[in-house]
């Protein structure tokens, strides 16, 4: 690019991170249409010539030159490639981050070339904040725990029988399904939409992992029990194919920090919109019944709700095995009798007061339970069974 242009073009650039991201959405979704690749591809058949080159850049221009126009950008004085590497070029010196969206449009052009020279390099491992490290687990959870995600996931387990076992032919579609987010996902991050970007995304969570980071490693979990919760009685080899499940499936907690991910990953699901709806509806047949309205305060704080217990088994049947508990009722007492030795951990009494607020009851009620739950020791399981209904554990005794 002339020397002479880069200033001016740089007062021009006057988009956030945000609007720019956008910008090259815009251009790649306008490059990738099927349409324009069969127009493409039908330029790129010839010899090889100036007038070929000519060709793509005129097609390339009837979809970029309204992108760039809406967005405030004249292409005035620029010929050929340059009319559309000149905002990239300086996109990519304001955000390294869009680095990955704009090798995606250039492979969209059939550019094979590495692009944009002119751009700063970037480091093969992109070092994350803490507090980046967080959110971008965050949104992949909210990925891979989204309703189309799940339908993909189960049909796909269904389709290879992957609870009997899991075939390469399985292990290449699931890496396929988990690579479908995460690549749309890991570029806003500063990684590449690549396998490589994937390496270096586990790259940087595993300096956090290293670190026994408490936040990283629950996170991780979680995002594991939401992958392989549909296959969680399969065969207990490492599912490493899409970069996850590194903890033996099938072993009880035996730290804090596996006891904080169990209490999560419950926590997680009973979070769900559709859940949080079905306690919402046992709260008001519960008023219903008692002929009170709704709102009145209730003075156990739902310490008991009826219904409430074969609801949280539809959760707890599917995170349950993967912590080494019987997806039954006696497992889910045995879960919360397992749960009650680390009780000392703020942090476990803490998550469990979580869990418990989100099974719908109040402050106290969750005070209640966590004290009771705290004098239980696994052997006493007879008197577990007691009061396991206020965590949600379907059994016999009263609800």
């Amino acid at each position: 690019m002339a020397p002479a242009v880069r200033p001016a073009l740089q007062q021009q650039l006057q988009l956030s991170e945000a609007r720019a991201s956008a910008m090259l959405t815009e251009l790649l979704a306008g490059f990738s249409c099927g349409n324009f690749q069969l127009k493409l591809q039908k330029v790129m058949s010839g010899d090889g010539s100036d007038t070929q080159e000519q060709e793509r850049w005129l097609l390339a221009s009837r979809v970029y030159a309204d992108i760039y126009a809406r967005h405030g950008f004249r292409c005035q004085g620029l010929g050929g490639a340059e009319q559309l590497t000149w905002v990239t070029d300086e996109v990519l010196h304001a955000y390294p981050r869009l680095r990955g969206k704009v090798e995606e449009i250039l492979k969209a052009l059939c550019i094979n070339q590495e692009p944009c020279s002119s751009a700063r390099p970037q480091a093969a491992s992109v070092p994350l904040s803490h507090s980046r490290a967080l959110a971008l687990q965050q949104e992949l959870l909210a990925a891979f725990s989204s309703p189309d995600f799940q339908k993909k996931l189960n049909e796909l387990c269904r389709q290879h029988d992957a609870a009997k076992g899991k075939s390469s032919a399985y292990r290449a579609a699931f890496k396929e399904l988990v690579r479908s987010k995460q690549l749309d996902i890991i570029p806003r991050y500063g990684f590449q939409a690549s396998e490589q970007g994937v390496e270096d995304m586990l790259a940087a969570f595993k300096a956090f992992e290293d670190a026994e980071d408490d936040d990283v490693c629950v996170n991780k979990a979680a995002i594991e029990e939401t992958l392989f919760c549909a296959s969680s009685s399969s065969s207990s080899k490492k599912d490493d194919d899409a970069g996850y499940r590194s903890s033996k499936p099938g072993q009880r907690p035996g730290s804090v920090t596996r006891v904080e991910e169990l209490l999560l990953a419950l926590l997680l699901r009973y979070s769900s919109p559709q859940f949080q709806n079905r306690i919402g509806h046992l709260k008001a047949l519960q008023a219903m019944r008692s002929g009170r309205p709704l709102r009145v305060h209730v003075p156990d704080g739902y310490y008991r709700l009826p219904g409430r217990a074969a609801l949280a088994f539809q959760v707890q049947k599917c995170i349950l095995p993967i912590y080494g508990f019987a997806a039954s009722p006696q497992g889910v007492i045995d879960m919360i009798a397992h749960c009650s030795q680390f009780m000392d951990s703020p942090r476990v009494a803490r998550l469990m007061d979580e869990t418990n607020a989100k099974l719908g009851m109040t402050p106290a009620a969750c005070e209640r339970f966590r004290k009771l739950a705290a004098n239980l020791l696994p052997k006493k399981n007879h008197f577990a069974s007691q009061h396991a209904a206020r965590l949600g554990a379907p059994t016999f005794g009263p609800q």
